[in-house]
């Protein structure tokens, strides 16, 4: 009466830690009360997104732990624009629950008219997305999703969006992509 029956699926995923990175020095003694520092050195990943890693520090007799990082891969843009293409790996499947956010960089050159921003989403699904375009100030300048709803309140899902903002500011752009689930 209580629980489940019936076959359940399931998958289970295991991690081995490689060394990623380099640190030096690569031990510190630290007195209580003091500070060190320590230079960590990474290669950034081919493929443009984020990339997460984390250095992992023992204390001698004490416990491990780790602290998170984030590399970012720019995206290359050349003469005729830039491309990515990424894998959403999920939320937690309750609805409304948010989902994954994905980030996206690139530089913008001093000069240009426009920056012009489209997304293809596999053709297979239609995911809910909802994209922000930000200058390199941290402002929000563009927003898009690919849900809109028809007459009657019914939502409508596409494979694509667009953002646009004219003038840029040179620098270094984001796209944000927040995932409905």
């Amino acid at each position: 009466g209580v629980g489940t029956s019936g076959a359940i699926q399931w998958d289970a995923s295991t991690y081995q830690y490689t060394p990623a990175g380099m640190l030096s020095p690569s031990t510190l003694s630290i007195s209580p009360g003091a500070t060190k520092s320590t230079q960590l050195t990474v290669t950034s990943p081919s493929s443009p997104g984020d990339s997460d890693q984390s250095v992992v520090v023992s204390t001698q007799g004490g416990p491990t732990n780790t602290i998170p990082v984030i590399i970012r891969t720019l995206v290359n843009i050349g003469p005729h624009g830039g491309f990515f293409s990424g894998v959403l790996t999920g939320g937690n499947g309750r609805g409304g629950a948010p989902g994954e956010t994905d980030t996206y960089q690139f530089n913008v050159p001093g000069g240009k008219r426009d920056v012009d921003v489209n997304l293809f989403l596999a053709n297979d699904s239609v995911d809910q997305a909802t994209a922000f375009l930000v200058d390199p100030q941290g402002q929000s300048v563009g927003y898009s999703s690919n849900y809109t709803t028809e007459n009657g309140g019914t939502p409508i899902g596409t494979t694509a969006l667009s953002l646009y903002h004219v003038k840029p500011q040179p620098g270094l752009w984001s796209l944000v992509l927040d995932w409905g689930q």
